[in-house]
C-alpha cells in the first residue's frame, strides 16, 4: 500500500493543499516544508507546473507559460501517479502561475539562513499562492528586514515570497518527535481553521 497526505480543512469541507504545514511541535522551533518528493517528481515530468490545490471539490493546479488542455491533462495524470490517485476524476481547473514549482523548490530550499530572522516559524511552498511562504511569530519590522536581506542576497524574486505571521512551535526536546496527525495553520481567508491530516491508501495499479 501507498500513502499520500492530503491537508483537509474541517471548515467548510473543502480539501486544501494550500499553505505551509505548521504542525504544533518541533525538535527546532522551525517547521520546514519545502521537501515534497511527489511534487518535485511531478515538475520535473511537467517544467510549467506550479502547485496544486483542491478546492470545493475542483482540483486546481497552477502552470506557467503552457496553460493548454495537453499540458493540463499531463500535469493531472503525473499528479494521479505521484501524488494521489483520487486526482483522477475531479473537475479540472488551471490557474495562471507566476512561478514554476522547480523555482520556488530551488529558492525554498536555499532561501534563507534560518537563525538570520528571529521568530522564524514555518518555511514552505504556499500551494494557495504559488508563492515560497515565510511564516514569523512576530510580523516585526526586524523580522520583515532580515527577510527582505535574505532574499536580495540570493538574488530571489521578492514577489516570489509571502511573508506571513504564524503562532510559534512548541519546541519538542532533540529525542522527541513531533506528531504528524494534526496541523494548525492559518493564512489569508483561512484564519482560524483546523486542519486535519488524512492518509489515504492508495490502491495499486494492477499490472
Amino acid at each position: 500500500m501507498r500513502y499520500v497526505s492530503v491537508v483537509v480543512a474541517v471548515a467548510g469541507w473543502g480539501m486544501l493543499m494550500a499553505t505551509p504545514s505548521l504542525a504544533h511541535a518541533s525538535t527546532t522551533g522551525v517547521e520546514m516544508a519545502c521537501d515534497e518528493p511527489g511534487m518535485r517528481t511531478v515538475a520535473e515530468a511537467v517544467p510549467e507546473f506550479g502547485g496544486v490545490l483542491i478546492d470545493g471539490g475542483v482540483l486546481k493546479v497552477w502552470l506557467a507559460g503552457d496553460a493548454s488542455e495537453s499540458t493540463a491533462a499531463r500535469t493531472r495524470a503525473e499528479l494521479v501517479n505521484h501524488v494521489s490517485e483520487d486526482f483522477r476524476d475531479m473537475p479540472l481547473e488551471v490557474l495562471a502561475a507566476d512561478y514554476p514549482y522547480a523555482d520556488l523548490a530551488r529558492w525554498c530550499d536555499h532561501i534563507i539562513d534560518t537563525n538570520a530572522v528571529p521568530g522564524l516559524v514555518t518555511l514552505g511552498i504556499s500551494h494557495q499562492h504559488n508563492r515560497v511562504e515565510i511564516a514569523v511569530s512576530d510580523l516585526s519590522a526586524s523580522a520583515a528586514e532580515a527577510v527582505e536581506a535574505e532574499v536580495s542576497r540570493r538574488a530571489i524574486p521578492r514577489d516570489a515570497i509571502r511573508l506571513t505571521e504564524r503562532p510559534a512551535i512548541q519546541q519538542l526536546p532533540a529525542d522527541n518527535t513531533p506528531s504528524p496527525w494534526w496541523l494548525v495553520a492559518g493564512g489569508a481567508g483561512l484564519a482560524g481553521l483546523v486542519l486535519g491530516i488524512v492518509t489515504l491508501r492508495r490502491k495499486r495499479l494492477s499490472r
